[in-house]
């Protein structure tokens, strides 16, 4: 508690607002905190899990406060999770959808999306298409691809995480292929012990890209 601590170093965190922009807990502490940041870009961090149950499904309550000042965040963490099977989500999906379909982010510059707890084999499908992030530079995804992101086109620095087997790696490799600011590459290929087919139909060049780096991981599970 501040009222416990050193009268000069409680004074410099509350007027610093540097130590504010991180919102990432919960809806308290973002309600404090969004006023001392002093207009910084903020860092964003959400978690949205779906139960088996209707009254499991769970939105970050820290999310409504965040919403109205979108337009102040510059980094933006987004992780999914569901326990339940893609064929059964589909309501879930349209939540989501409406949730951000239309996100207004002009200073937001990194962006991280994890689906390695929802898609289960099976990329979501969402539209991206309305998202304004023109100072977007840098993207990591794991087992998703936002491919009608209109600020891909400005990404430098693009890590992916993908499941190998995935159906959807030659749209995604294309649509790569295609970043013509693109100077960081990262590229990992999950579950190459379940791998079933892999079919490139034409040659995928990145000659763009300065820095390359391929990974493969082999998940071993033991009964």
């Amino acid at each position: 508690r501040f009222s416990h601590v050193d009268h000069r170093f409680r004074s410099i965190v509350l007027e610093n607002p540097n130590f504010w922009t991180n919102m990432n807990s919960s809806l308290r502490m973002a309600t404090v905190c969004l006023p001392r940041t002093k207009g910084l870009p903020l860092s964003v961090g959400v978690t949205i899990y779906d139960h088996r149950q209707e009254s499991g499904r769970t939105f970050d309550a820290i999310l409504a406060e965040l919403l109205p000042v979108m337009a102040s965040w510059g980094q933006l963490r987004l992780k999914f999770g569901s326990t339940i099977s893609y064929k059964f989500r589909s309501d879930f999906d349209a939540l989501i959808t409406h949730t951000f379909y239309h996100l207004n982010a002009p200073i937001l510059e990194e962006l991280w999306i994890d689906c390695s707890d929802y898609g289960r084999g099976h990329l979501p499908q969402w539209d991206w298409s309305q998202w304004n992030t023109p100072r977007l530079r840098r993207l990591k995804v794991k087992s998703c691809f936002p491919i009608s992101l209109p600020g891909l086109s400005n990404i430098t620095n693009l890590d992916v995480s993908i499941p190998v087997a995935n159906s959807e790696m030659t749209g995604m490799l294309k649509a790569i292929s295609r970043l013509s600011n693109l100077q960081e590459l990262a590229l990992e290929f999950l579950n190459t012990d379940r791998f079933h087919s892999f079919v490139v139909h034409e040659r995928l060049e990145f000659p763009q890209v300065q820095h390359l780096k391929i990974k493969t991981t082999l998940t071993l599970r033991v009964s």
